[in-house]
C-alpha cells in the first residue's frame, strides 16, 4: 500500500500546478476583475501551500502533523462554497469576508449564519460532497487533541500478554497504511472540489460578457 500512497502524492503534486493555473484564469478571465477574484486567489494560495506542506511532511513520515492539514483544506473548500448559498451580489460577500467579518458571521439565505456546521451540512446535500461531513469530523480529531492522537502514539505488541509498545518519537511507525492512505485520497477529492467550484467561478465570469454583471 506504501507504493499506492506514494503515488498518490505523486499525482497530488501535480494538481498544485492545475490549481495555481485555475487561479491565474480566475483572475484575467474577462470582462473584468471582481473583487471575488480576490477572495479566490488568497484561498487558492492557501490550499497550494497546504498540499506542498502536505506532501513534504507525508514524505517525511510526520503523519502527526500532516493529518491537521486535512481539515484545513477542507476549511477552504467550505469557505469557497459558501457563496452559493447567499442570495445577494458575491463581490459584496467577498468585500464584507476581505474586511475583516468571518464567514461563520455572515448569514446564507435561509438567516442561518454560515458557521462550519451550517456549511457542512448544506455541501454535504450534493452527491458529489457528500463525503464532507465524514472528513470533517475525522480531520477535527486531529487538530484538537483525541483518542486518534493517543493511538497514534501506541501499538499492541500482543494482546494476549496485554503487551503495548508507547513512542514519542519523530515517525508514524505506529499509524496504519490505510490511515496513511484514506489522508492522501481525502486531500484528492477536497483539491478536486476546490477546482471545480473555482471553474464553475471562471464559467461564471465569462457569462458576464453576454448577460453583464
Amino acid at each position: 500500500m506504501q507504493e499506492e500512497i506514494n503515488k498518490l502524492l505523486d499525482e497530488l503534486e501535480r494538481k498544485i500546478k492545475a490549481v495555481t493555473e485555475l487561479s491565474k484564469a480566475s483572475m484575467l478571465t474577462p470582462p473584468g476583475f471582481y473583487t471575488f477574484d480576490i477572495f479566490v486567489n488568497g484561498l487558492l494560495n492557501r490550499s497550494v501551500n497546504l498540499l506542498k506542506g502536505f506532501i513534504s511532511l507525508m514524505r517525511q513520515n510526520n503523519f502527526i502533523a500532516a493529518a491537521p492539514l486535512v481539515r484545513l483544506h477542507l476549511d477552504s473548500l467550505l469557505r469557497l462554497y459558501a457563496p452559493q448559498l447567499i442570495d445577494y451580489n458575491i463581490d459584496d460577500f467577498a468585500h464584507k469576508v476581505i474586511g475583516g467579518t468571518p464567514v461563520r458571521k455572515l448569514k446564507d439565505r435561509d438567516n442561518q449564519k454560515m458557521t462550519d456546521a451550517r456549511l457542512v451540512e448544506k455541501i454535504s446535500e450534493h452527491e458529489a460532497f457528500n463525503w464532507v461531513k465524514k472528513v470533517y469530523d475525522t480531520g477535527n480529531a486531529y487538530v484538537h487533541y483525541s483518542d486518534q492522537l493517543v493511538f497514534a502514539a501506541m501499538k499492541v505488541k500482543d494482546k494476549e500478554e496485554r503487551i503495548v509498545n508507547f513512542t514519542v518519537g519523530q515517525h508514524d511507525n505506529f499509524i496504519p497504511l490505510a490511515e496513511k492512505h484514506g489522508a492522501v485520497h481525502w486531500m484528492h477529492e477536497i483539491t478536486d472540489g476546490l477546482l471545480l467550484l473555482t471553474y464553475s467561478w471562471v464559467k461564471q465570469k465569462e457569462s458576464y460578457k453576454t448577460k453583464g454583471g
